[in-house]
């Protein structure tokens, strides 16, 4: 091989080797944002779910005072009645 083949193949290996650590890199990156974003996505996700497992608990909280507050009218009407009668 000619002096002049070696630095034409030198050259091409060397430009071959950048571009597959710099696609390597571009990969890397790639790779790890998307791992960053599912994980954004993941935790998103369970505070969702917790935020609305807190509002579903204070609603049925608020329903169960109110049958109460409810009953407990109910009890007073009757019992007001009773010292009529």
């Amino acid at each position: 091989m000619s002096l002049f083949q070696q630095q034409v193949v030198g050259r091409r290996e060397g430009d071959f080797e950048r571009l597959k650590c710099l696609r390597e890199e571009r990969l890397a990156e790639e790779c790890s944002l998307r791992s960053q974003e599912c994980e954004v996505r993941c935790k998103k996700e369970y505070f969702k779910r917790q935020e609305e497992a807190h509002l579903l608990k204070i609603r049925e909280e608020e329903e169960a005072r109110k049958l109460e507050e409810e009953e407990h009218k109910c009890k007073e009407e009757a019992d007001r009645l009773a010292k009529l009668e």
